[in-house]
């Protein structure tokens, strides 16, 4: 496995934010925008990567927040 120092994997979890703010730009507007806050919290990589992909399929920004908060401990 190669060596992934911690400026990639910050810069890795931003790009996945981008694209989560996008599509909630896209999806739901302004409102799913109110979500970002909430999502800048979090910090795993394998978190965001399924709020991206719950995106794809969510129908509204409640749909995505029940994703991933109900995760949270």
């Amino acid at each position: 496995m190669p060596y992934v120092t911690s400026i990639e994997r910050s810069a890795h979890r931003q790009g996945l934010r981008q694209g989560i703010e996008a599509m909630l730009r896209v999806r739901f507007g302004e409102e799913g925008l109110k979500l970002m806050p909430e999502i800048h919290a979090v910090h795993e990589v394998e978190r965001l990567q399924a709020i991206l992909k719950a995106l794809e399929t969510a129908t509204s920004p409640d749909a995505v927040r029940t994703l991933w908060s109900s995760a949270n401990p």
